[in-house]
This record gives structure tokens, C-alpha cells and sequence, in this order.
């Protein structure tokens, strides 16, 4: 029998957290500027201890404090993310948990001025 965990973890774009140990982001396109996030919070009402163990190259972590001891974490991939699936290891409290951040590149098949970035496309306003 395993220990109930205390942490739950709210993907971004998730309708309900989660309380396994191995989460799922949102792909992340290399060297865009929008993470993929996830929300930490806890049973009780004791602060978040966070520790990053183990960050594949190209993805850069931010974890930021939010009201009632919850921990937000934004995951960014740049460009020297491998594509695929990675995955990032960290440790809350004294537990580990696992995410699986899939990078792709950009499109590229679209004219330049057009950026795909998780499914959203922008591109640059003309004033005529």
C-alpha cells in the first residue's frame, strides 16, 4: 500500500489536478515564450519546499510563490531543446515527481513573419 500524497498537481489546460507522481505538459514549442505551467498545492496548509534534480538541456524552470503556499511552475524549452519527450525531475517537499514536457520546433512552412506557438499563431499588425 502506498502513502497518500499530499502534493496535487494542476497542469496547465487540465480540467482537475492530479495526484500522480508523473504529469503530462502541453507541448512546448522551442524557444517560444509561453510555458507550460503547473500549479502545486497541498493537503495541508504547510509552505511548498521545491528542489530541481534533474533539467535536460534547453529548458529552464521558474518556480514563483503564490497566495496559500502554492507553487507555480513554468516550464520554457529554447532552441537547443531536443524534441521529443523530455523529462524534468523535481523534488517537492521530500517526494519526486516526474513532468513530461514534449518540445517541437516551430512550423516552418509558414511565411516567416508568421509564428506557431502551442497551437496559437501570430503575426505582425500593418497599419495602412
Amino acid at each position: 500500500m502506498t502513502a497518500e500524497c499530499k502534493e496535487l498537481l494542476w497542469v496547465d489546460g487540465n480540467p482537475s489536478s492530479s495526484e500522480k507522481r508523473q504529469v503530462t505538459l502541453p507541448t512546448l514549442t522551442k524557444g517560444g515564450k509561453r510555458p507550460s505551467t503547473v500549479t502545486v498545492y497541498q493537503r495541508d496548509k504547510g509552505n511548498i519546499v521545491y528542489e530541481a534534480v534533474d533539467i535536460p538541456k534547453g529548458f529552464q524552470i521558474q518556480a514563483n510563490p503564490l497566495p496559500g503556499g502554492e507553487v507555480q511552475i513554468a516550464v520554457y524549452a529554447d532552441s537547443t531543446t531536443q524534441d521529443g519527450r523530455n523529462t524534468i525531475k523535481i523534488k517537492l517537499n521530500v517526494e519526486h515527481y516526474e513532468f513530461i514536457c514534449p518540445a517541437v520546433s516551430a512550423k516552418t512552412n509558414m511565411p516567416q513573419q508568421f509564428i506557431e506557438n502551442q497551437f496559437y499563431i501570430s503575426s505582425p499588425q500593418h497599419n495602412k
